[in-house]
């Protein structure tokens, strides 16, 4: 019997990467300042907390072409495949049972 695909696996459909948040955004305290913004996409959350007045924002993304969508709008973009991949042995389990992270 085959194992299904991961979510993280999966092929997305269109529009997957560029997912508005102004719910979290609202949330911030102001000044933003610096983020970090882990799981990035194609930078569409950045975009916002850039017109909110972020100073500098730096994006992990795994999909290659989310990556490189998101680094039009993010000072940095590091493109973590692998990276992700060997972490999810050492993360709590709460994060490592999340569906976005590869199996």
């Amino acid at each position: 019997m085959r194992e299904p695909a991961s979510v993280a696996t999966r092929p997305k459909g269109p529009g997957y990467y560029d997912n508005r948040r102004p719910d979290l955004v609202e949330m911030l305290p102001r000044p933003i300042g610096r983020v970090l913004d882990v799981g990035c996409g194609a930078g569409t959350v950045a975009r916002q907390l850039r017109e909110e007045g972020a100073e500098r924002l730096v994006g992990i993304e795994p999909d290659p072409g989310a990556a490189a969508a998101a680094g039009g709008v993010c000072d940095e973009v590091l493109a973590m495949t692998a990276w992700l991949r060997s972490l999810t042995g050492t993360l709590p389990a709460e994060v490592t049972t999340s569906p976005e992270l590869p199996r």
